[in-house]
């Protein structure tokens, strides 16, 4: 029985092979050297790690194992209830992947044939520029969402890449494989699972960002009006933080006229008093001040900060006449805030 125990994990760190299966179990960092003891005095697997956790994996289940010499993982695929399952399996060194490889080719049936080959540059590159690839675009997909979180993330995930990527072009690893005889139909159709999953994974990662409202970026404060999660306390800081306070969106709306059209009167507020431009106007003329009249609901408070900021003007000039809105809708509200705020309507518009 040869056994590798990883000490630099807790987790899948002991690695048994019986005359059957691999065994794969964990054991705690405290209980190495114990467990090492007892399998040196060829204890049962399942006394010394327990039959909880404890995976086996059959050989003649084995349908793919490969080793590469720059790495200390070695990835089986093997037949588990009518389905391919996939695990890595993670030694500490080097020597500990070789005495593996040594070990487990007397036990491997001879339906599974060895390969040992060099893998090229450009083969070895693939699977880092791959994960390289994947960072970038989600960190595009989520920079103006999770931006520390980006860069955390983001930064550990390529530094890594980078350094396998290095790691791999500059000395291409030798690949040992034991894999299934012929079998070119199966393979083809393990490839386009794995294709399908990677556009899967895709699918959900771009939509859980579109799920998430931008925090950073010029479009914040819309965006985050639209998802429902913008509060007239949180206008100050995205425009900090670079968000355009008369953005217009896909259908010509700035996040003010959002606001006043969703009844958000205290964001729309808040708009107003951080210099929302009131001249603005939509595909149909119509500036802020407008919107906030005929929406009907608009409390004074908010008419009033879009008075004081010159919104009449910037209405006026779109063609709003301030007498003839009062004659036609019979609302005094807006000549009297007029009056309240010392504003003479112009004659010339």
């Amino acid at each position: 029985m040869n056994f590798w125990i990883n000490s630099e994990s807790n987790s899948d760190n002991v690695v048994v092979l019986t005359d059957t299966s691999i065994l794969v179990g964990s054991c705690d960092k405290e209980n190495v050297e114990k467990a090492r003891n007892d399998l040196k005095s060829d204890v049962s697997p399942s006394e010394v790690l327990g039959t909880e956790g404890l995976t086996a994996i059959p050989y003649h289940q084995i349908q793919n194992l490969r080793i590469y010499s720059t790495d200390t993982c070695v990835l089986v695929d093997y037949r588990a209830n009518k389905a391919i399952e996939h695990t890595s399996i993670s030694l500490e060194s080097s020597n500990d992947t070789k005495e593996f490889v040594t070990a487990i080719a007397q036990h491997l049936p001879d339906t599974l044939e060895k390969t040992v080959s060099q893998q090229s540059v450009l083969s070895a590159a693939v699977g880092p520029t791959i994960s390289l690839a994947m960072c970038a675009g989600t960190s595009f997909l989520f920079f103006n969402k999770l931006r520390i979180v980006v860069y955390i993330v983001g930064g550990l995930w390529a530094l890594a890449s980078l350094m396998t990527l290095y790691s791999r072009t500059t000395n291409p690893p030798e690949v040992t494989q034991w894999k299934i005889r012929g079998k070119h139909i199966r393979k083809a159709w393990h490839g386009i699972k794995t294709a399908g999953s990677m556009a899967l994974v895709t699918a959900i990662v771009v939509g859980v960002s579109y799920s998430l409202p931008d925090s950073h970026g010029t479009n914040a404060l819309s965006d985050r009006l639209q998802h429902e999660m913008l509060s007239a306390d949180d206008v100050r800081s995205l425009v900090d933080r670079g968000a355009d306070l008369n953005y217009l969106d896909s259908d010509g709306y700035t996040p003010l006229i959002h606001a006043i059209a969703w009844s958000e009167y205290e964001v729309a507020t808040a708009l107003v008093e951080a210099g929302a431009d009131l001249g603005v106007v939509d595909s149909v003329d119509m500036t802020a001040l407008e919107y906030a009249l005929y929406d009907g609901g608009s409390p004074e408070t908010l008419l009033s900060a879009i008075l004081q900021r010159g919104g009449l003007q910037a209405a006026e000039q779109a063609g709003f006449n301030a007498a003839q809105y009062s004659d036609d809708y019979e609302d005094d509200t807006l000549l009297r805030l007029m009056e309240q705020h010392n504003l003479v309507a112009d004659s010339t518009y």
